[in-house]
């Protein structure tokens, strides 16, 4: 096991001298002393596995985790409003076309002008049981 001497003390474990802020492996046998144990319940030392870390470390973890939850945030809202954009585009596009074909469905033929030329009076269609004759040309001259 690997501890920190953690106190201000010279701590002797066996062969091994921890001074203040020393790090070491014990031998295996001790391990389970009595008194390695005790000196760990006290916080002479610390199993440097499970070390707590300094809160300057955690504040700047903290700090950097916030910076990177703004950019993503910042990211996604900027991605939402290019999907709206380019929804409201679409949206946009359907109504003209939707709007040209009602305005083609609703007035199938050109409308009459009104420049001074009279169309004359309005034939008749003929129905599929009537033979079709030549249509007649009419020259309209102003």
């Amino acid at each position: 096991m690997k501890v920190k001497n953690i106190s201000n003390k010279v701590i002797v474990i066996g062969e091994e001298v921890f001074l203040p802020n020393d790090e070491k492996e014990i031998p295996a046998s001790y391990e389970d002393n009595p008194v390695v144990r005790e000196y760990l319940d006290r916080k002479f030392m610390a199993d440097a596995g499970h070390l707590p870390v300094p809160a300057s470390e955690v504040q700047n973890a903290l700090q950097k985790a916030q910076a990177e939850v703004e950019r993503y945030r910042a990211e996604a809202e900027e991605a939402r409003a290019e999907a709206e954009a380019a929804r409201a585009e679409a949206a946009r596009k359907t109504r003209g076309r939707a709007k040209k074909e009602s305005t083609a469905a609703a007035d199938p033929l050109p409308s009459p002008s009104t420049d001074g030329i009279s169309a004359g009076e309005p034939q008749a269609v003929p129905s599929a049981e009537e033979p079709q004759a030549e249509p007649e040309v009419q020259t309209w001259i102003s």
